[in-house]
């Protein structure tokens, strides 16, 4: 399979393709021709596309990119940056796990639209009679399970609206500086529920989702039982702090340098967000959300209440 090296204009990004991969690196990189060879490699044996792409003469990618080559991208989601992160293990696991959710979110496109398509129907009276007797069995049967089980309920279908997915696995520990130079573990907050979000200001998305993030974080600033930590991929602090001024905020602000936290969590598209309960990573979200939404606050606080008990 041929690489080809091009020069792209300067609003070119990871553009979602069908299964195509782009390579952002540096021409005058005396590492690149290794790192072509391996990238070549693996897409070949993975069966997707591969563009080469140098950023030389770019500005904005390399603003984005040039201190994270090479960076790997696929359908518009980083899979792999930096060049201790890549391996052939390492990117053939970061692919695979990439094309992995690419096909869940074609599956779950078809089952949206299926599941909207409008038909005209008119049911016969026997359907109605069933479907009148299966509203009485419904409630008397959460009349009998009692209130928790419709709590229950109540946070799947949020988790479901909210559309969080369902993860089961130990947290990568970590310490990083807060904004106002405190260090921060993860280790620090055992007890308590830790939504974990990953952004950067070079994120739109991120900019798009903060400000509800915001007023939900607000809402829940003085529950004890739970913390938020908005951890920036950032380069410095300099861009951090020149967006979010010198206001405070309801969270707390830390710095991941480079993203390396985020790719050891399996970040590949920001915003990313992870929920941890009773020290396991027990769902995950990807990309931006209205935190405004009921069903926000209601997942959250129902993952709470069952797992910590009710504030003291």
């Amino acid at each position: 399979m041929g690489l080809s090296l091009t020069h792209l204009p300067a609003d070119h990004a990871c553009v979602p393709e069908p299964v195509k991969v782009s390579a952002y690196l540096t021409e005058d990189d005396p590492r690149m021709a290794t790192w072509g060879e391996l990238l070549e490699r693996v897409a070949s044996d993975v069966g997707v596309g591969l563009e080469r792409v140098d950023i030389t003469a770019d500005a904005i990618l390399m603003q984005r990119y040039g201190r994270r080559t090479p960076v790997v991208c696929m359908d518009g989601e980083e899979v792999v940056s930096g060049a201790p992160a890549l391996s052939e293990p390492v990117l053939r696991k970061k692919l695979a796990k990439a094309l992995d959710r690419r096909g869940r979110r074609s599956e779950g496109d078809h089952e949206e639209a299926e599941l909207f398509r409008v038909e005209t129907f008119i049911p016969p009276p026997a359907a109605v009679f069933a479907m009148v007797v299966a509203v009485v069995v419904a409630v008397g049967y959460f009349v009998f399970r009692g209130f928790e089980d419709a709590k229950t309920g109540r946070e799947r279908l949020a988790a479901t609206l909210f559309d969080v997915k369902a993860r089961d696995e130990a947290p990568v520990p970590f310490r990083l500086r807060t904004i106002d130079g405190h260090d921060v573990g993860l280790d620090d907050f055992k007890d308590r529920i830790v939504i974990i979000n990953f952004w950067a200001t070079w994120c739109p998305p991120c900019i798009e989702e903060m400000p509800s993030m915001t007023r939900f974080a607000e809402k829940l600033k003085d529950d004890p039982r739970v913390v938020f930590l908005a951890i920036s991929a950032d380069d410095s602090w300099d861009p951090v702090k020149s967006m979010l001024g010198a206001s405070s905020t309801p969270f707390r602000v830390l710095l991941d340098q480079g993203g390396k936290l985020a790719n050891a969590y399996g970040t590949t598209k920001f915003p990313e967000t992870y929920v941890v309960v009773d020290g396991r990573v027990r769902g995950y979200i990807i990309g931006p959300r209205d935190w405004d939404r009921w069903y926000a606050e209601a997942y959250i606080r129902e993952v709470v209440g069952h797992s910590v008990g009710p504030a003291t």
